[in-house]
């Protein structure tokens, strides 16, 4: 591996491109998400799928999350968050409709309390993770052009939770402070 070498045979069983992964964070599960719209829940001591193929999305799955208690993984797609729990990998509730148009990334606060899904609007949506998932505040200006063709590179938090980095326009990244809801200037 030290090399660059692979290790093993490759994890097969989408149909299309794998286009997200994310690992639980105690390492013994990865999962992956596909341009056909599904989720394998992988064990890695095995590397066999845990189940069954999962059809997660009608569109592509275009990123994964993993909870910092390696209890919940969530899934994005075109418009909409799907909520897994990781040890029985059943849907949690029904899809929750978010952006406007595809979801490109999604990152948990370091206690778990809130995710943060970042799309094509180039808004950051901030839900509540608790047992029913809800929106609880946006962050940024929504794109005023044609955002279909913008593809944000990503969020994510700070270690201890007091900021937020995202992606913006002009090949730029703007950090928020997560809890006065404000950009902090350069």
């Amino acid at each position: 591996v030290a090399r660059g070498e692979l290790h093993g045979a490759p994890l097969a069983g989408h149909d299309r491109q794998v286009s997200s992964l994310a690992y639980a964070p105690d390492g013994k599960v990865l999962v992956s998400g596909s341009e056909d719209g599904t989720v394998i829940f992988w064990d890695l001591a095995t590397h066999a799928p845990l189940g069954p193929t999962v059809k997660a999305h009608r569109s592509p799955v275009w990123t994964l999350a993993c909870d910092p208690d390696g209890k919940t993984v969530v899934s994005g797609g075109d418009a909409e968050l799907v909520f897994w729990d990781l040890a029985t990998r059943k849907q949690l509730g029904p899809p929750i409709t978010s952006q406007k148009d595809r979801i490109w990334a999604l990152a948990f606060s370091p206690d778990g309390q809130f995710l943060a899904s970042a799309g094509n609007d180039r808004v950051v949506a901030i839900w509540n993770t608790g047992p029913q998932p809800r929106l609880s505040k946006t962050l940024g200006t929504p794109a005023k052009d044609r955002y279909e063709e913008i593809m944000p590179g990503g969020v994510t938090f700070s270690p201890n939770g007091a900021l937020l980095a995202m992606s913006a326009a002009e090949n730029s990244v703007t950090l928020w402070n997560f809890k006065s809801n404000r950009p902090i200037p350069p």
